[in-house]
Formats: structure tokens, C-alpha cells, sequence
């Protein structure tokens, strides 16, 4: 199964830049729906809480706008199979900016 996730990858990459149409956009998605089927599921999205068990950290930044580790950027989609992780998802973590300390 891990074999097939940069195949994964390519296809996505594809995707994402408009490479991937008619018969082979057709065969890609069969061959993403298969996986499926077979209860392999993508993971690492933007937005979510960033989870260590599951994601790697490649880039970190702060920001006032989250409220804690929070996934805002992916750089590789992790996969699942069942409950077991099959390969973590690469993401980029902004963390909430530290409040300054009061000078008492």
C-alpha cells in the first residue's frame, strides 16, 4: 500500500496544476477511488489542530489570528489505513503568538 502514495502525490501534483484531464484524469480517479475503497484515507488539511501523532512539522510560524498549534499549510498529504497511520502528512504549524510579559 505505502508504494502507491507517491503515485498518490503525483497525481495530486497533476491535479493542482491543471496536468491531469480527459482519459488519464479518468483513470486517476478510479485509482484514488479504489484506494478509498479499501479504506485508505488522506489527512492534513488546513485549519486543523496540528497533532503531532499525525503530523510532522517542516515550518512553523506565529500568528495572532490562532489560538493554538494550527495546520496552515500542507506540504504532503498523510494517509490512514483504519486507525493505523501509513505515512505522517508534512505541514506547516502556526502557533499563537506568545502574550508579552507585564513589567511589574
Amino acid at each position: 500500500m505505502v508504494e502507491f502514495l507517491s503515485v498518490l502525490d503525483d497525481v495530486e501534483r497533476a491535479e493542482a496544476h491543471g496536468d491531469l484531464t480527459g482519459a488519464f484524469k479518468a483513470v486517476a480517479d478510479k485509482f484514488s477511488a479504489v484506494l478509498t475503497k479499501t479504506g485508505l484515507e488522506a489527512f492534513g488539511h488546513e485549519g486543523e489542530p496540528f497533532d503531532p501523532s499525525v503530523h510532522e512539522a517542516v515550518q512553523h510560524s506565529t500568528s495572532p489570528e490562532v489560538d493554538g498549534p494550527t495546520v496552515t499549510g500542507v506540504l504532503r498529504r498523510g494517509y490512514r489505513f483504519g486507525d493505523r497511520v501509513v505515512r505522517a502528512a508534512l505541514v506547516a504549524v502556526t502557533d499563537a503568538e506568545p502574550t508579552p510579559a507585564s513589567a511589574d
